[in-house]
């Protein structure tokens, strides 16, 4: 009986190991299976973020290349706005000097009518001088 039982014993450890080796065997599969889903994983992450990352890249160089621009537009309304301010004080200039010929003018029209005047009213002088002394001689 005693060799009986021992037969039973050596038979169940033997259906235990072998039960424990069919687990470990479905484990390291399993653990093979879901190192294979993370490479997947991994490939697929590296296909999907590799484009990401070279068009954000290239967004900001273009928004580089944007800001760059935008600073050279500004330069440059800069310099239209200095010449337009230039342009200003040149117009201002001229119309202080067109009022000053204008009033420059008046002053000697009326200049030359108070010489007309004067001259005429010599005349008149002359003229009646003359008038006199040809009647008194």
């Amino acid at each position: 009986m005693n060799g009986a039982l021992l037969v039973v014993v050596v038979v169940l450890q033997s259906v235990t190991v072998l039960m424990l080796a069919v687990a470990l065997v479905k484990y390291v599969r399993a653990l093979s299976d879901a190192g294979a889903r993370l490479a997947d994983a991994a490939e697929q992450l590296k296909t999907q973020v590799v484009p990401v990352v070279e068009d954000l890249r290239k967004t900001i160089s273009d928004a580089d290349s944007l800001v760059l621009s935008a600073k050279a537009g500004v330069d440059s309304i800069s310099r239209v706005s200095v010449s337009a301010e230039r342009l200003l004080e040149v117009a201002n200039l001229l119309g202080a000097a067109e009022k000053a010929v204008v009033t420059s003018k008046v002053t000697l029209g009326s200049l030359l009518q108070g010489i007309k005047a004067g001259l005429q009213a010599l005349r008149g002088k002359r003229d009646a001088i003359q008038e006199v002394s040809e009647y008194g001689a």
